[in-house]
């Protein structure tokens, strides 16, 4: 029998690895009300426990789940938000029996999945999404509703109109979870795999989310890390993998996130089944790291992030330090300060740090003054196909 991998896919059903803690903590944050901001590197795994809270909710709540990613316009966001609620209550009884005792009211002619037709001005999705609430029978449920990639829609909203418009969608947001009839029949929880914090930050609007309750994603521990392999991809193969190459594996990956897990694995296996081995050693590891940092299509986008988020200087100078970081073990806080003088931008260089920091891409938790590669990984693949 193969592996069970599934690389780059968010899990669901039987191929989750169920983090109970970190499920039970998510859950806590949920009935306590709060509207959540889930803080999470890419790759850790944070939109599989979002669907695990879509396909396992607990009695009193309805979650949806929607992904913004390609939206660019404020009216475009309240609009999938409103579509996406019509959809999941269409069909509902009292859903509809409120709908039609509300037509002809406020000057409103229909309620519709495509949206309330207004008598005398065009339709603003928000104040429709509002409309759409105040109709809402959820018999004591609450809707969780779970928007992933928020992050991604601010940048567009930046990048296509501009900050002043990003800043009142921020805004509108926050006075949408404020209201009492939303505040009654749902709550939000927005994920990606930026920072919100370094977007709304670079707008100055960092007000605008600060009601939000964080929920931190961490990688996974050692422990997390040996019972995916061996409860979840290694539990119906054949292929031999003791415990002294799972610490080696482990070690080598170091930052325990699912995708490296899984990637060093499969070619691991590849190996393993091409080659018909008997046994796997140290030296198949390391084989199968060479090979799969040549797949660039998983690697990719950590530089195109990059290039989406910054420009000019900027983005020279991030790429400068990756590269740096990766011809070495450590790049130091003197060195970095010493590139951003070089690229005159000495006045905001902190915060195109903490960017590349919340983002996944280094660290300095061994020493403040030290930055390095999360992933040795990662490291590798920079330094071979970008600073190279």
């Amino acid at each position: 029998m193969s592996i069970e991998t599934k690389i780059g896919q968010s899990a669901r059903g039987d191929n989750f690895y169920r983090r109970e803690h970190k499920i039970e903590e998510l859950w806590r944050k949920i009935e306590s009300g709060s509207n959540i901001l889930m803080v999470a590197p890419r790759r850790v795994g944070k939109t599989s426990m979002l669907y695990n809270v879509l396909d396992n909710p607990k009695k009193g709540y309805r979650p949806l789940y929607l992904i913004t990613e390609s939206v660019g316009n404020e009216n475009e966001f309240f609009r999938k938000l409103y579509e996406h609620i019509f959809e999941l209550l269409d069909g509902v009884d009292k859903f509809s029996q409120r709908i039609k005792k509300v037509i002809g009211t406020n000057k409103i002619s229909e309620i519709t999945k495509d949206g309330i037709k207004l008598e005398d001005k065009e339709l603003d999705y928000c104040d429709a999404l509002i409309k759409l609430f105040e109709v809402l029978e959820l018999d004591n449920e609450k809707l969780i509703i779970m928007i992933d990639e928020f992050a991604e829609t601010v940048e567009n909203i930046i990048k296509d109109e501009n900050e002043t418009n990003a800043v009142r969608f921020l805004q509108r947001n926050r006075e949408l979870r404020h209201l009492d009839i939303v505040r009654e029949k749902a709550l939000f929880i927005y994920a990606g795999s930026i920072g919100l914090e370094n977007v709304v930050k670079k707008v100055n609007a960092s007000s605008s989310i600060n009601d939000l309750n964080p929920f931190k994603v961490t990688p996974f521990t050692k422990e997390e890390a040996k019972e995916l392999i061996y409860e979840k991809i290694l539990k119906i193969s054949e292929m031999p993998f003791e415990e002294e190459q799972a610490e080696y594996l482990l070690a080598k990956i170091e930052w325990l996130m699912p995708f490296y897990i899984q990637l060093i694995l499969e070619e691991v296996y590849c190996i393993y089944s091409s080659e018909k081995l008997s046994a796997i050693s140290n030296s198949i590891i390391d084989r199968a790291i060479e090979s799969a940092i040549q797949h660039r299509l998983y690697f990719d986008l950590w530089l195109t992030r990059l290039r989406k988020a910054f420009t000019g200087n900027d983005f020279k100078f991030v790429k400068t330090v990756l590269n740096e970081a990766s011809e070495k073990s450590i790049i130091t806080s003197s060195e970095i300060y010493n590139l951003a003088g070089e690229f005159d931008i000495t006045e905001n260089y902190k915060d195109l740090i903490n960017v590349l920091i919340y983002d996944g891409y280094i660290n300095n938790d061994e020493n403040g003054k030290e930055y390095r590669f999360n992933s040795p990984i990662l490291k590798i693949w920079w330094n071979k196909y970008v600073a190279n």
